[in-house]
């Protein structure tokens, strides 16, 4: 049988529901009668069916730890998210569901500033490993990678309340948000530079001095060449090239405006949004002139890599930083050549946020807020009627 009492408390009247029936005494409260008569009924249902025979108060006792532990043994998660479960049990394996309140969360989230995860970065000092007490020191936490953790909480906790049928408690999350993804976004493009010749000072490209470079390269000269050109005129992030195969570029030599590369959502990123869908790159004049004299000629069978040469972004990333150190360059990381891409978009198009969006991959279009500095005279077109 299912009880409801109405109880008048400081922050005004509730109604706490009961029920006791087949050894389970379960309860839980409610703004209205009504909904408190619902969820018995529900209750009583479920028992009869025996489902969901653990009362909410007994569910609230359930260590978060073990919830984690329980998600990961689901095979719902990827290699990442299975290790940000790992991080979040250091700090959350004995806590209850009960005691995650909204204070417990923001004391967490301070805590996170200064948090170094045992498999983190090093601390290098004149180019090697920092030790203390004969001990690795490790890089603390970035404001991006607690936003990670963060969320990958919110959803284990969603997804057990939505398994064991109870209601999720939002209140901590809405209280206490995530810092932001980037404190200090980094816009570095590839400029002209000066350099010292025989006959005085030079300004060059940073870009032509990279292709140079790779001709020190022992191996994959042309291939590193190929790969530099397509990030300076893909806006794809380096992992999302690396995964591209031949069935993603359609290549049309007749009408080249009709060609476009296929990046599939599992190629990206954000590929664990429900808002990612693959994205169709149309290629512009630079990118259709790479593969017309240069990738065509070394196609290879249509499940094959286009670039198959590096096994994922880590290791390109090492070898750029060779090619960097051969063109005397510094301050200058792979993912800048999206930045470059992204930027003459703005500046040598007129296609809108949206379409430049769809072409980059962003998510969020305020992403995209840094770039518009690059379109000031377009903007100013706009305000004075002209087309």
């Amino acid at each position: 049988m299912g009880t409801v009492r109405e109880v008048k408390g400081l922050k005004g009247i509730r109604y706490y529901a009961r029920v006791r029936m087949d050894g389970v005494n379960d309860c839980d409260s409610f703004e209205t009668r009504k909904a408190a008569s619902d969820w018995i009924k529900l209750r009583e249902a479920e028992i009869l069916r025996g489902q969901n025979m653990l009362s909410v108060n007994e569910i609230r006792k359930t260590r978060i730890g073990v919830i984690l532990d329980e998600m990961i043994e689901a095979g719902l998660l990827n290699k990442f998210q299975v290790s940000c479960c790992h991080a979040l049990k250091d700090s959350f394996h004995s806590i209850t569901l009960k005691r995650l309140n909204t204070e417990l969360l923001r004391k967490w989230l301070v805590e996170m500033k200064n948090y170094r995860p045992a498999r983190g970065r090093l601390v290098l000092k004149n180019g090697k490993p920092l030790k203390k007490n004969g001990v690795f020191v490790r890089q603390a936490c970035s404001g991006a990678t607690v936003r990670k953790y963060y969320y990958q909480l919110k959803s284990a906790l969603q997804w057990h309340a939505k398994k064991h049928n109870y209601e999720f408690n939002a209140k901590p999350f809405e209280e206490n948000s995530p810092p932001p993804a980037w404190n200090n976004p980094r816009d570095r493009v590839l400029e002209k530079v000066e350099i010292e010749t025989a006959e005085g000072t030079e300004q060059v490209d940073e870009f032509d001095l990279l292709i140079k470079a790779c001709e020190k390269s022992r191996k994959n000269r042309e291939e590193l060449k190929d790969f530099l050109h397509f990030q300076f005129y893909g806006a794809t992030r380096s992992g999302e090239t690396l995964q591209l195969k031949w069935k993603d570029i359609y290549f049309d030599k007749d009408t080249p405006y009709k060609s476009y590369i296929q990046v599939r959502k599992e190629y990206q990123k954000t590929r664990a949004h429900s808002s990612t869908t693959d994205r169709f790159i149309p290629m512009s004049p630079g990118m259709y002139e790479l593969f017309k004299t240069r990738l065509i000629e070394r196609k290879g069978l249509p499940d094959e890599r286009v670039f198959p040469f590096w096994r994922d972004s880590n290791q390109i990333a090492k070898r750029f930083k060779v090619i960097r150190k051969h063109a005397g360059l510094s301050d200058l990381v792979l993912h800048d050549f999206r930045h470059t891409a992204t930027t003459k978009i703005f500046e040598e198009t007129n296609l809108t946020d949206l379409q430049i969006a769809s072409i980059t991959g962003h998510s969020d279009l305020r992403t995209l807020n840094r770039y518009m500095k690059k379109r000031p005279e377009e903007i100013g077109k706009k305000m004075w009627g002209i087309d």
